[in-house]
């Protein structure tokens, strides 16, 4: 078997005498433009030919009455919120609908209780919290990548008497703690809105 490169994105593979395999997707190879991607319907994603991201919405940071913060994608669910009490940040972040490269869950909870929406991309503090805190599972909320990584802006999650605060940013986390909410945890990363 040979291979010869013939472009960054093509490839043929010679697998047998008068047997050639061409490789024309760029899926994977890093970019800088979706130009550079072909014209195979793929685009550039963070730096990497990929599928392009059709799901990618705003996520809403919404306040409610008792000191409790939901994230959300605009719906029903929060023009009820908004017409009950709750204010809005806007979208503060940008989050998938769908699972995509590149992206974990984050799971979202409620503790009936006092209200408090908790979200985590951790499955095991998921299932600490409703064994033992009395929060509800309500499914997955969102996707985003990791905090771990480098994409986007870092997302930390504070809490202050039983309710939790999400920060986007060093700069709204550290302005939060000075106002006496301590950090809870870092969660996830996202593209500003």
């Amino acid at each position: 078997m040979s291979v010869v490169r013939v472009s960054r994105w093509l490839v043929i593979v010679a697998l047998a005498p008068g047997c050639l395999r061409h490789d024309l997707s760029p899926l994977g190879y890093r970019c800088t433009a979706d130009a550079e991607c072909g014209d195979a319907g793929l685009a550039c994603v963070r730096g990497l030919c990929a599928e392009p991201e059709r799901n990618i919405r705003g996520l809403l940071r919404l306040n409610g009455p008792l000191g409790n913060q939901l994230l959300t994608f605009a719906s029903e669910e929060s023009d009820r919120l908004l017409a009950g009490g709750f204010t809005s940040d806007g979208a503060v972040v940008q989050a998938s609908t769908e699972a995509a490269v590149n992206y974990i869950p984050i799971y979202r909870l409620l503790r009936p209780v006092n209200q408090d929406y908790l979200f985590t991309p951790d499955v095991s503090e998921r299932d600490k919290a409703i064994a033992l805190y009395g929060y509800e599972d309500q499914g997955i909320a969102f996707y985003a990548f990791p905090f771990a990584g480098s994409l986007g802006l870092p997302v930390y999650r504070l809490l202050k008497n039983g309710y939790r605060f999400y920060a986007v940013g060093e700069a709204q986390r550290d302005q939060q703690l000075q106002n006496a909410w301590g950090t809870d945890r870092t969660l996830f990363r996202a593209n500003a809105p």
